[in-house]
């Protein structure tokens, strides 16, 4: 099985049965049909690992040799960016902006002059975001956020350089 650009598993995930073998390449970013997947067995071969590593995960997997990573990991990791995704789209409108500017490199001063709000403004709206994502600074809030996928900060970075 391979995900689509837009991460979407077949509608019916797959489930190996006994003595079949499922490989699936897709990122984390599949979601919850990606997990409903392994739990049935799949060997996920993660889609954002450069090429020549997915085909000889996809080729260990043919050979019948075991994951080098537990299945286990696997799950952990989707159930993970599943958690991530769900705190970053928790954010109000106006923290995904001030996220998505951290995300490019942007200062908050420089922040706020781009929302026209004050620095203590931007200062509280990044409180509130390492908050609610529950982490302890502004790098850990950017590097979940990177880690999650979401989209945030992509499309604003190309178009607005400091």
């Amino acid at each position: 099985m391979v995900a689509d650009e837009h991460d979407a598993l077949p509608v019916m995930p797959a489930r190996a049965t006994t003595g079949s073998l499922v490989v699936v390449v897709a990122s984390p970013a599949a979601g919850p049909s990606l997990l409903a997947t392994l739990e049935g067995g799949a060997r996920l071969v993660d889609a954002d690992q450069p090429l020549q590593t997915q085909l000889r995960k996809v080729d260990r997997a043919l050979a019948g040799e075991p994951p080098v990573v537990d299945q286990s990991a696997e799950l952990e990791s989707v159930r993970r960016w599943m958690r991530e995704s769900d705190l970053v789209a928790s954010l109000t409108g106006r923290e995904g902006q001030v996220l998505e500017l951290l995300m490019c490199g942007w200062p908050a001063g420089e922040i706020a002059g781009r929302l026209v709000v004050s620095l203590p403004t931007v200062r509280t709206h990044i409180r509130s975001i390492t908050r609610k994502l529950g982490v302890s600074s502004q790098l850990a809030a950017v590097a979940l956020a990177y880690r999650s996928r979401s989209g945030v900060g992509r499309r604003l970075c190309r178009s607005h350089q400091f």
